[in-house]
């Protein structure tokens, strides 16, 4: 039996406008303290996460369930999926369904369960749960000793680019493995809303567990760096916005960075280059392409300009990227006032409005005898 009180309630709420009412469990430690959202909808309702499952979520928000109702698990670790087995409608992306079925994410509640060096990892990555993981039970008879994790069934599959509509709200699903194989998040278009799960949020991040993998990590990380979000609502902690998603994300990268290890992206074509001058036509890093500076070839300066365009739209492409992806243009060149009319018209052939950042500079010359100019850009990956 245990010897933690009685909670007189197990779920918190909080209206934060927008159709958008954030739940949680206050009883339980922040590592398992899951952010449970419900949106509403015209024609129905949508909720996001379900909690540990270790108090009736159905029962405890019944008055916010009167529509037709979509659950959408971001993954299917046990503090988000717990509850999952009391609804009928469950989406979650096919990565995921195995786990969810076999209630394979089981973690113990009772902190007699976890050893000296288990509380010692915890610690180490930002959690101290040395004081137990509930401060109380949600009922009588509860013993967190025994507790098991419930098994429940996706009744949809999900993934990338999947759409979760609620009539007059529509979600795109974003695939962001990372810290689980089948990490999702929805992402409203029209409002700038992101329900991020355990993607990102505003604290310790989690990339050391079962089914997590931080190359995917670092991939999903630069994706979001580059979305526009407006607001962040993440799978725990407070909600953020823009600069703070930057920012969360940034400290990431940085810190999941390899000094060792560059990102290079390397066309089929440019590969014999690559392998006998030892430079990468680009790199990509914290959600941008740096391009080398890339010389054409033609017998005159418009032809040569032109080519030089072209490879550049060449390295893009190997990263999904195109034109309208470049942030920055560096524009090094001979002769620069008979040569820079010619290299805006092309330019302008393959750039347009809303322009990005541009320098121009005049120099004496290349390495390649007889080359007029050198066109360097830095773009965005790709979201």
């Amino acid at each position: 039996m245990s010897a933690l009180p009685i909670a007189g309630h197990w779920f918190e709420r909080k209206a934060l406008g927008d159709g958008i009412t954030l739940l949680w469990e206050p009883h339980v430690h922040p590592l398992l303290r899951c952010n449970i959202w419900h949106v509403a909808g015209r024609d129905s309702d949508l909720l996001i996460d379900t909690g540990l499952g270790v108090g009736s979520l159905a029962e405890a928000a019944a008055d916010l369930f009167g529509k037709p109702l979509t659950v959408v698990l971001t993954h299917c670790h046990m503090d988000h999926a717990g509850g999952a087995h009391e609804f009928g409608v469950c989406c979650v992306h096919d990565a995921e369904a195995q786990a969810l079925a076999e209630a394979s994410n089981h973690l113990p509640l009772d902190i007699a369960a976890y050893s000296a060096d288990d509380l010692a990892w915890f610690s180490g990555v930002g959690y101290d749960i040395s004081g137990g993981l509930l401060t109380a039970i949600p009922h009588a008879g509860f013993d967190p000793g025994t507790h098991v994790m419930q098994a429940a069934q996706a009744s949809r599959l999900i993934g990338e680019g999947d759409v979760v509509d609620l009539g007059d709200r529509k979600f795109e699903v974003l695939h962001l493995p990372g810290h689980s194989p089948g990490s999702i998040a929805l992402w409203e278009v029209a409002s700038g809303t992101l329900f991020s799960g355990d993607a990102i949020y505003d604290g310790a991040l989690l990339d050391q567990i079962p089914g997590s993998d931080i190359p995917a990590y670092i991939r999903s990380m630069e994706r979001l760096r580059a979305l526009p979000a407006r607001i962040v609502h993440a799978g725990h902690d407070p909600s953020f916005g823009r600069s703070r998603l930057v920012e969360l994300a940034d400290a990431y990268l940085n810190s999941r960075s390899d000094p060792m290890t560059i990102d290079v992206i390397v066309p089929e074509a440019m590969r014999k280059a690559y392998d006998a001058f030892h430079y990468a036509p680009a790199v990509r890093e914290a959600g941008l392409i740096f391009c080398s500076g890339v010389i054409g070839q033609g017998d005159s300066a418009e032809d040569e300009f032109r080519d030089a365009w072209e490879k550049i739209g060449l390295i893009l492409a190997e990263t999904g990227a195109n034109y309208t992806d470049i942030v920055d243009t560096t524009i090094y060149m001979v002769d620069l006032a008979a040569n820079a009319a010619v290299m805006a018209k092309v330019k302008d052939e393959f750039i347009h409005a809303p322009f990005p950042a541009s320098t121009w500079i005049g120099v004496s010359g290349f390495v390649r005898p007889g080359a007029r100019a050198e066109v360097k850009v830095t773009a965005r990956v790709k979201s």
